[in-house]
């Protein structure tokens, strides 16, 4: 485990930019939809919520600001798990 901890800390800055990149189709598609296949939240929304909610449950993270629809998303989509 502390190998594993060692590693990430060395290739984080890495990491990082790797997983701003990778989000780069959804802030695209979020520039035009509330969600990313319409307008209702579906199951591909939940998808991408459950990874980013292991990314982001530390609290040591957040999304990047450079993207700023899926940050936008993310409030929406937390907001409507919230009322149910």
């Amino acid at each position: 485990m502390a190998r594993a901890k060692n590693q990430w800390r060395a290739q984080k800055s890495d990491w990082l930019k790797k997983l701003e990149a990778s989000l780069v189709p959804f802030e695209q598609t979020l520039a035009h939809t509330k969600f990313l296949l319409g307008e209702r939240p579906l199951f591909v929304d939940f998808d991408l919520l459950g990874m980013l909610e292991n990314f982001l449950y530390s609290g040591h993270y957040e999304l990047p600001k450079s993207q700023p629809n899926i940050r936008q998303w993310y409030r929406q989509i937390k907001s409507a798990c919230a009322k149910k």
